[in-house]
């Protein structure tokens, strides 16, 4: 199957987007966008389609997700049954690899950033210290 492009709603003024998600489930569209995602699921359980990778998937996973890098989510069946209460929740942020400015890219300081970036092409869980302190951020 053949992904599709996603124009991700990033405001003109903004250089990044974060949203908010609470639904009964994740849609389940297989896309792509230039953009880098940093994907936090609060609550839900299912299945994701990351690449050629697919593995299961829980509350408290959080992914970061490199540019053009083809993927969904699709929850385990009782989310679509009706009169179901279960629930997804997840804190999604997308960014361009660039929306600091490509100078910054270039500082000595900053030379393990575009290594992170190359690492998420490929898909990247977070976990430990780092993943609980970038859900206090988000």
């Amino acid at each position: 199957m053949k992904p599709h492009f996603h124009k991700v709603p990033i405001q003109p003024q903004s250089s990044y987007s974060i949203r908010h998600d609470i639904n009964s489930a994740f849609p389940t569209v297989w896309h792509y966008h230039p953009e880098i995602e940093l994907h936090y699921t609060i609550q839900g359980e299912g299945v994701r389609f990351i690449g050629d990778n697919i593995s299961n998937f829980s509350a408290g996973e959080m992914l970061l997700l490199g540019e053009n890098l083809p993927h969904t989510w699709r929850c385990r069946e009782e989310y679509f049954r009706e009169n179901t209460e279960k629930k997804v929740e997840a804190m999604v942020l997308h960014f361009l690899p660039d929306c600091l400015g490509s100078d910054m890219l270039c500082l000595p300081e900053a030379y393990l950033i575009p290594k992170l970036f190359e690492k998420a092409k490929k898909g990247l869980v977070i976990k430990g210290e780092a993943k609980q302190k970038l859900a206090q951020v988000m």
